[in-house]
């Protein structure tokens, strides 16, 4: 509403300015406002601003038409996520415009009448539809400068519903997949950037399985580099294993817009490569907030291509360190479909009934206190998958607050480190065999018991940085 009624009060003054100058300038009379700088003086103008380009009234036409479509069309898509300045800004470009278009359109030429000077030469003969189209430009480039840390981009994805997805409100489905809140969700459903089975439907529909979603709005942020804490434990031309802390989201979304760990890659790689979204620059997988530990992340495309293929193929060998509840005393492997808790849809649980299969293997470390330590083998990547096969065995992780129980030394994050990565290096073919230090709040935690006992085959934080031996002992 703002734009169309200063476009149109901008438009008023144009053509106002222009008929007076018409009846009053027409027989060559000029009005000197500033001596040898600003006079009033008629011109019919042929050509473009400021006079240039003359002859060419036909081609001004199309692109005057082609220019305000494109300034419509982009503020009746975004007006409600548009800064004020570019309201602003906009709002002067399409007022001055479609001055200069009226003129063409009625006269065959513009009406101009303000000749400013230089230095004692004649600069340009305009009007007040070009100074509005100025003061537009100008208006923009301020607000880039000042809105730096924005940017308009393209979100669009597909997504089809399956069985363990039935029967979800479309809203509450799109919550867990896109990285808006629900209210945005909503907005951009009543918009129609959110699509059902290529239809506009409500935001509780409630979805059935093989219905196609299709999104596509636009995100209003940048990513920008930020100095983050995480160790390099490999690095070379095509990709890096990093080792994320815990407590940090791995990228952006609703509410996490800063202070992520692709703001740290920016900020500590020049390169880094996701041709499919670029808002997750490098990423090739995910840990949990709460999960620390490796990380591959993708420096070039043909690396990141190979790897989410290899992902997919079970190619890479994932091994977590797990502290779970109670005892155990011999190996096992839990083999158990998971899908989500139908009476609580934020939860996974092991279920039969609109589920995956789920495979993982446990090794016991050590037994100490009612805790155990736990080398995990994950064969699957499905959701919360070690947290809720632990829990399904009734051994959940220490500090899960989600799946687990209360621990009397107040664990409230879940003590699960993703710690040993191998796998054929996507480009050279190399084996790649990747392991993390011991985690300092595992090794803290275990203190508290003062037992000393002897794990085989993981690296102890004293001797990792010097030896690399591949078999070392960890004593607590």
């Amino acid at each position: 509403m703002f734009v169309a009624i200063f476009s149109i009060i901008l438009i008023i003054i144009d053509q106002f300015t222009k008929y007076l100058a018409a009846t009053n300038l027409a027989n060559e009379n000029s009005v000197v406002l500033i001596d040898n700088f600003l006079r009033l003086y008629y011109i019919e103008n042929r050509g473009a601003a400021f006079g240039i380009l003359q002859g060419f009234r036909s081609l001004f036409a199309v692109i005057t038409i082609i220019v305000l479509l494109a300034l419509i069309i982009f503020l009746f898509k975004n007006y409600n996520k548009v800064p004020f300045i570019y309201l602003l800004s906009f709002s002067l470009l399409i007022g001055g415009t479609i001055g200069n278009f009226i003129d063409r359109v009625r006269l065959h030429y513009v009406v101009d009448f303000i000749s400013m000077k230089f230095f004692g030469h004649d600069f340009a003969i305009f009007n007040f539809a070009d100074v509005f189209i100025v003061m537009g430009t100008i208006l923009i480039s301020i607000g880039i400068i000042l809105h730096d840390n924005k940017r308009w981009a393209m979100y669009k994805n597909n997504f089809t519903v399956d069985l363990s997805s039935e029967g979800l409100r479309l809203d509450k489905f799109l919550e867990k997949k896109l990285d808006i809140n629900r209210s945005q969700i909503k907005k951009n459903i009543d918009l129609g950037n959110i699509l059902l089975n290529k239809n506009i439907v409500k935001a509780g529909y409630c979805l059935k399985c093989g219905d196609k979603v299709e999104v596509s709005y636009e995100d209003d942020f940048r990513i920008l580099p930020e100095k983050i804490e995480f160790d390099i434990i490999y690095e070379d031309a095509y990709l890096a294993v990093i080792s994320k802390p815990q407590n940090l989201v791995v990228h952006p979304g609703a509410g996490n817009k800063k202070g992520t760990l692709v703001n740290g890659l920016l900020h500590q790689f020049d390169e880094l490569s996701n041709p499919i979204d670029e808002d997750r620059p490098g990423i090739v997988h995910r840990l949990d907030k709460d999960t620390s530990g490796l990380m591959i992340i993708a420096k070039k495309d043909e690396a990141y291509y190979k790897l989410v293929d290899m992902f997919k193929n079970r190619e890479i060998e994932k091994h977590y360190l797990a502290i779970a509840h109670g005892n155990i005393f011999n190996d096992f492997d839990v083999n158990a479909p998971i899908g989500r808790d139908p009476k609580n849809r934020i939860k996974m649980k092991v279920i039969e009934n609109n589920s995956k299969s789920a495979y993982t293997s446990f090794k016991v470390l050590k037994n100490f206190n009612n805790f155990c330590l736990l080398d995990v083998h994950l064969h699957t990547g499905r959701t919360h998958q070690i947290r809720v096969h632990l829990s399904y065995v009734n051994h959940p992780v220490v500090g899960d607050e989600l799946y687990g129980k209360t621990n009397k030394s107040k664990i409230n994050k879940q003590l699960l480190h993703s710690y040993k990565l191998r796998f054929i290096h996507p480009i050279t073919g190399e084996n790649m065999d990747i392991v993390d230090k011991f985690p300092k709040r595992f090794e803290d935690f275990m203190k508290k018991f003062n037992e000393e006992i002897k794990i085989e085959g993981i690296w102890c934080n004293n001797c990792w940085s010097r030896c690399k031996r591949s078999i070392c002992f960890i004593w607590i």
